[in-house]
């Protein structure tokens, strides 16, 4: 298998510029796919930085000092908990692009046909001849079935792509949120700490950075391997909502998505860099 020192060795030399600085990071929050501007980059780079150890373990090789911090978070998702009242009827939400092939379909459509009785509401890309992340004739046939059979569910209502403000005043009225990846894809998103800045009970499938370094924020599958318990642990968790919603949980949650605002984590990052980069020899940047 091709490694990460072998991959920028080959493109170390290439013409392709990078920008001169006096300080460059790179900070991949997805792959690695070895493309080469990615590789020239990294090669580059004064450090890397990431959120989640399974991405910086793919880059070791190369030397370079990392640190890991978890995602940002923007301040619309920070303000949105002003008490919602949902009347009687419970809504359930998701965001993201609807439009991927990496969702458990069978198990989202699963726990929203069971449940007849919660809204689900979406926002995202639900489209695939629109979408910005692939092209018509890439999306697979199950995709586009799982896309009308969902559209077609009387209990669902998709807002489809949104601004920032608008998904958090969204998101900010539901009762429940809920994540449903194939267990692949288990990692890290980013739309975990908007959902905790809403305050709101998370339902997911299971993921590896929030159960090793913040247990307990969310209400995950224990299984690394499938999805099966999901829908279980989602009907649990909506026969006793005011538990998993009470005040103190709804506290903690907010409380951590603040700690992780874009702002304080340029405060995370640039200690890192002046005691890891520049060992606290810091240059006019």
């Amino acid at each position: 298998m091709t490694s990460a020192t072998d991959v920028a060795r080959r493109v170390v030399t290439s013409e392709a510029p990078i920008p001169k600085s006096q300080l460059r990071i790179y900070m991949p929050v997805d792959g690695p796919f070895w493309h080469q501007e990615e590789m020239l980059a990294t090669e580059k780079a004064d450090c890397i930085i990431s959120v989640t150890p399974e991405i910086l373990a793919r880059y070791k090789p190369l030397g370079k000092p990392m640190m890991q911090i978890n995602h940002g978070v923007a301040r619309e998702f920070l303000d949105q908990h002003n008490g919602h009242k949902s009347n009687g009827l419970t809504k359930v939400g998701y965001s993201g692009s609807l439009v991927r092939s990496d969702l458990d379909f069978d198990v989202f459509l699963k726990v929203i046909s069971s449940h007849p009785n919660l809204q689900f509401e979406f926002w995202g890309e639900k489209d695939f001849r629109k979408s910005s992340i692939h092209l018509p004739q890439d999306v697979t046939e199950r995709t586009k079935n799982f896309l009308e059979t969902l559209s077609g569910l009387p209990n669902v209502k998709m807002h489809g792509p949104v601004s920032p403000a608008e998904l958090a005043r969204g998101i900010g009225q539901m009762d429940a949120l809920l994540i449903c990846y194939s267990i692949k894809n288990d990692q890290n998103h980013h739309k975990v700490l908007e959902y905790l800045g809403t305050g709101k009970v998370i339902v997911s499938n299971y993921l590896s950075s929030y159960e090793r370094d913040y247990p307990g924020l969310i209400e995950m599958v224990s299984s690394k391997d499938h999805n099966n318990d999901l829908p279980e642990l989602f009907e649990r968790v909506m026969t006793s909502l005011s538990i998993y919603n009470s005040d103190e949980k709804q506290e903690a949650r907010r409380n951590f998505a603040k700690s992780h605002s874009y702002s304080n984590n340029i405060l995370r990052i640039q200690e890192f860099v002046n005691s890891r980069v520049f060992g606290n020899k810091v240059p006019n940047i």
